[in-house]
């Protein structure tokens, strides 16, 4: 695969819309990311292309069009295409990102600054008037706009691909009547042989074999740069996992294992201590897990929870009146100052479209023989951090870092190869100091044990009657009890405390290219707690690192069975919990220079513009109404010298020469119009203060004769306004 970029301008304004609708007041927007900038969706620019293969097709060319793009289900195609996002995305995102809390770079504000609104309504042929409700109003981006594509090809496919994009002229909505004209062309990308012995080089193996001897596994951190789909059981498409499957980390160590030439059944050969768990929502460096089944949230009360794993009956008492709930799916963890940080995944909708496989209909239609689809996708958003960790033997962990680290970005998920899917990972090969295990620092019970289990991840456990899947906890409990090496009576629970949860498991075998069977599972949550009258001997050591956890079941390779053993500890635990209120950083604005960058520059110039119509129409409310009959033609005369002066002292001579007449009516209109030049005049002693404060703004400069004949001229506008309502109210023209 090689890498390419495709640079697509924009020779007429575009309309690639998203399907949804954000605002009353809009019936078409763009699409656009987290930060207000637009972009064109990968999959959105491999179906036209698709199109013009199509076209090429029909002319007589041999495109060998389900090689090139891929075929429905899971037929993957050569040619891979990232979304499109703007020339120098990349420094924009930055320079947004350091003022992120600021007004000036809203998401509207950077969206309105590419793009602009534009009306269109049906018109009746018979009256030749425009119909009614049928006024719509839809977002376009601007014209000249550049966006670059990142592309990997088979090269094999370069010289069929060139002639496809030799007919790609147009997409978006309204192509034929105007709108989408664009101007693609192929450039050359990053050589990819070059980066992957770049990333080779950048991997410490010294580091990574002392982590792992520190901490028995390999961890690693997901960073998701676009949105990401893993398929669910029973939603298909349209509904998406919240959690990376082990799965899919594996599969990117033996792709890239294949690539390299390296021995699959070598790595292989010791499953049973090959362990990929399911990368989970990560707060800061800490791996947040499943909410447990015994956390309870407290109603009317989002400050604290109840884990009924330390109930008892004195606590139960006193929370007696309390109104419980099981704690709703979420992820959780516990923060530095002891109180659970309490998080969800974010997940996005988007909205795609197939049309029909005839050409000559331009939309969607209902019709059985040659239908089009409208169809719903749910992502996991970009920007979130996922972590996991790898389990195995020295020489396979060490092959997952090598592998995992080379390449800058990584493709997984359903519809990785455009618009979605595009990960970096990051090895944990940090050297920081351990904190002391609070095992060691709490009290051991006088006599007993209390152990909780947690289920982190699905897990598949077989019946121990027959050979098929079970959902009898009984059935864990053996699992379990094998793993803690409880064998004789003797050792075995005096009680044992069941908090369930329990899901739906399938999966896709790449290799029989068929589906694996449904199944039915323990879910992640599932909590078992242990008690013993007598400290039993375990054939395990207890920690309270959740990364020393354990497996159960079976496809373990795949990230099913983890499970952590927590002992109960005397004083370690709370019945009643506090939840953690992370800083709210929004509330503090930075001042940013404008002459920093030219998009700071550009944005506070036309958020100048919209402040002073803003402030003009809340001035004209002071205008007196028996002022309005005789403002009409002042409003008038001093429009036509907005336009004809480019300074404000010209504009005042104007006003002087203008109304130089000996005439008491025409002293009026020039008392009047004075009056004007002077309210201007004081407003704009403040309003460049004012802007600046509002918008946290410096090194701010405007032309002042410019701002003062713009001001005004706002001001005499909806002045011309209220005339006109002034005048139908009074059922006619003032004399």
């Amino acid at each position: 695969m090689k890498k390419y970029q495709l640079r697509i301008q924009l020779l007429s304004d575009l309309c690639v819309s998203d399907g949804g609708v954000y605002n009353s007041s809009l019936d078409i927007d763009i699409c656009h990311d987290e930060y207000g900038f637009p972009y064109i969706p990968g999959r959105r620019i491999k179906g036209c292309l698709r199109e013009c293969a199509l076209e090429l097709l029909d002319w007589g060319k041999d495109i060998p069009i389900k090689k090139i793009f891929g075929g429905e289900g899971d037929a993957k195609g050569a040619v891979s295409i990232r979304n499109a996002y703007l020339e120098n995305y990349d420094e924009l995102r930055k320079q947004v990102e350091q003022h992120r809390n600021n007004l000036l770079f809203h998401p509207q504000n950077i969206l309105s600054h590419y793009s602009y609104l534009r009306t269109q309504t049906a018109v009746n042929k018979e009256t030749g008037t425009a119909k009614d409700k049928t006024l719509r109003v839809m977002r376009v981006a601007k014209k000249d706009l550049v966006f670059i594509a990142e592309l990997e090809m088979d090269e094999a496919y370069k010289s069929m691909f060139e002639d496809i994009l030799a007919v790609f002229h147009s997409m978006g909505i309204s192509r034929s009547r105007g709108l989408g004209e664009i101007k693609a062309e192929l450039i050359p990308g990053d050589d990819d042989s070059k980066e992957d012995h770049k990333g080779e080089k950048s991997v410490d193996m010294d580091a990574v074999k002392r982590k792992i001897e520190k901490e028995g596994c390999l961890r690693y951190s997901v960073c998701l740069e676009e949105p990401l789909i893993c398929k669910s059981i029973d939603g298909g498409e349209a509904r998406s996992l919240d959690y990376i499957q082990g799965s899919r980390i594996l599969g990117i160590v033996l792709q890239e294992m294949k690539r390299a030439g390296g021995s699959v059944e070598k790595f292989l050969q010791h499953t049973q201590e090959l362990f990929f768990s399911n990368a989970y929502l990560e707060e800061g460096e800490k791996r947040l897990t499943e909410v447990p089944a015994t956390y309870y949230s407290i109603k009317d009360n989002d400050k604290k929870y109840i884990d009924k794993a330390y109930e008892n009956e004195e606590n139960q008492a006193r929370t007696d009146k309390w109104q419980l709930n099981v704690m709703k799916h979420c992820y959780v963890g516990e923060a530095s100052d002891g109180t659970m940080i309490k998080k969800s995944v974010a997940m996005e909708e988007r909205y795609h479209h197939r049309r029909p496989e005839d050409k000559s209909i331009g939309r969607v239609i209902e019709d059985e023989k040659d239908p089009g689809v409208f169809y719903q996708v749910s992502s996991i958003a970009a920007g979130q951090s996922f972590q996991g960790y790898v389990k195995g033997t020295m020489e396979q962990l060490q092959d997952v870092a090598r592998y995992l680290s080379k390449r800058q970005y990584y493709s997984i998920g359903t519809s990785r190869l455009a618009e979605y899917g595009k990960v970096t990972i990051q090895l944990h090969l940090d050297e920081e100091k351990s904190s002391t295990d609070r095992a060691e620092e709490a009290m051991l019970a006088e006599r007993g044990m209390d152990l909780l289990i947690k289920l982190e991840s699905p897990a598949i456990v077989y019946s121990r009657e027959n050979i098929t899947c079970s959902i009898d906890v009984e059935d864990l409990v053996e699992e379990v009890n094998a793993v803690l090496g409880l064998k004789s009576p003797e050792d075995m629970p005096d009680r044992i405390d069941e908090f369930m949860n329990y899901t739906s498991v399938g999966g896709y075998n790449v290799t029989w290219h068929k589906r694996k069977p449904t199944v039915e599972a323990f879910d992640k949550g599932a909590v078992l707690i242990y008690h013993f009258e007598k400290r039993p001997s375990l054939s395990i050591e207890l920690k309270q690192n959740r990364y020393d956890s354990a497996v159960i079941g079976e496809r373990n390779l795949e990230g099913y069975g983890e499970i952590s053993i927590i002992e109960l500890l005397p004083g370690n635990g709370k019945y009643e919990g506090k939840l953690y209120s992370p800083p709210d950083k929004s509330k503090t604005e930075e001042k940013i220079n404008v002459k920093e960058t030219e998009l700071a520059e550009e944005i506070s110039r036309k958020m100048w513009e919209e402040y002073i119509r803003i402030k003009a129409r809340v001035k004209t409310e002071s205008f007196g109404r028996n002022k309005l009959k005789k403002a009409r033609a002042v409003v008038s005369n001093l429009l036509s010298m907005c336009d004809e002066q480019k300074t404000w002292t010209g504009l005042k001579e104007c006003v002087d020469k203008r109304f130089d007449r000996n005439s008491k009516r025409i002293e009026e209109k020039k008392d009047l119009a004075n009056d004007m030049v002077k309210v201007v005049e004081k407003e704009m002693c403040d309003m460049p203060g004012e802007f600046c404060a509002i918008y946290k703004i410096g090194d701010w400069e405007t032309d002042e004769d410019e701002s003062k004949i713009a001001y005004l001229r706002a001001y005499l506008i909806e002045l011309r306004h209220r005339i006109r309502e002034h005048e139908n109210s009074e059922g006619g023209n003032p004399t």
